[in-house]
């Protein structure tokens, strides 16, 4: 069976780059960072 989590997708830093922070089973994995300051390619 797969893995289920949820995240949060915010934006971060002077430079506004977009990260995602993610928790599956209750456990904090990331921030990812999407490497961009567009809201619509990180998401």
């Amino acid at each position: 069976m797969g893995r289920y989590g949820s995240g949060t997708l915010c934006q971060r830093g002077k430079k506004g780059i977009w990260y995602y922070q993610a928790y599956v089973d209750g456990e904090q994995i990331g921030p990812f960072s999407a490497k961009t300051t567009d809201k619509k390619k990180a998401q």
